[in-house]
């Protein structure tokens, strides 16, 4: 109808008509253009609102798990500390067993959130209009990656059945008193040397190691629940809407 419109406006000569015309092709584009934009804009917004419930929901599984590493990671760090003082003194093979077998307990570090690898994975990051968020989000998931790796080559250390301090360590009470004579003074030979003390002080540098990269992991992610908090008011108990 508009071409008709314009053919004949153009035939008559009737310039007025025909930028009238045009000018109502023009809008009715743009108009076309801003409520696709608009439409797009809005759907994003409810994604964006959908995936940051996800989050408070994975986070709320990620923070009392990484409290929980960051706790045990404390327990193994003063359980090795006290047993490198106890060598250091002269560790009897009687007292051995009032060391926890914790100390090998470099447990594997917290997963991430699997919200967040999607969100990578797809390039849908910008979806979060927070920069604040992003970078914490950022933050955190590149600092479990690096844990996992460390975590990894830390375990290789300490988990080695053959070590001294492992073997000794892992004796509980009733078996070092089933020992006969010639294993006890063996053990206690074994305990008493240089290479134990040593062995000893690998553990403990393997614990603080591994502590202090839990304690960096809770720091990160109270960063990412601030954040999050402050994004959240539309989650209902984290549920995703």
């Amino acid at each position: 109808m508009i071409l008709a419109r314009l053919t004949r406006a153009i035939r008559a000569q009737n310039w007025f008509a025909v930028a009238i015309e045009f000018l109502i092709v023009i809008l009715g584009v743009v108009i076309g253009f801003q409520v696709t934009a608009w439409n797009a804009a809005r759907q994003d917004r409810a994604l964006e609102a959908v995936i940051i419930c996800r989050l408070v929901d994975d986070f709320a599984v990620i923070g009392p798990d990484a409290r929980q590493h960051l706790s045990d990671a404390h327990r193994t760090a003063e359980q090795a500390s006290a047993l490198v003082q106890a060598a250091q003194d002269g560790l009897d093979l009687d007292s051995l067993g009032q060391f926890s077998n914790e100390m090998f307990m470099l447990r594997v570090p917290p997963a991430g959130s699997a919200t967040y690898a999607q969100l990578i994975s797809n390039g849908d990051i910008g979806l979060i209009r927070s920069s604040e968020l992003r970078a914490a989000l950022t933050d955190f998931g590149e600092h479990i990656e690096r844990h996992q790796r460390a975590g990894s080559d830390l375990a290789n250390a300490v988990f080695d059945p053959g070590a001294p301090v492992f073997g000794a360590v892992t004796l509980t009470p009733p078996e070092i008193e089933a020992l006969a004579p010639s294993q006890r003074e063996a053990l206690q030979a074994v305990i008493g040397g240089v290479d134990f003390l040593l062995a000893t002080q690998m553990v403990e540098q393997m614990a603080t190691a591994s502590l202090s990269w839990k304690t960096t992991t809770v720091e990160k992610l109270e960063r990412v629940e601030r954040s999050l908090a402050s994004h959240a008011a539309h989650c209902v108990e984290g549920a995703t809407p």
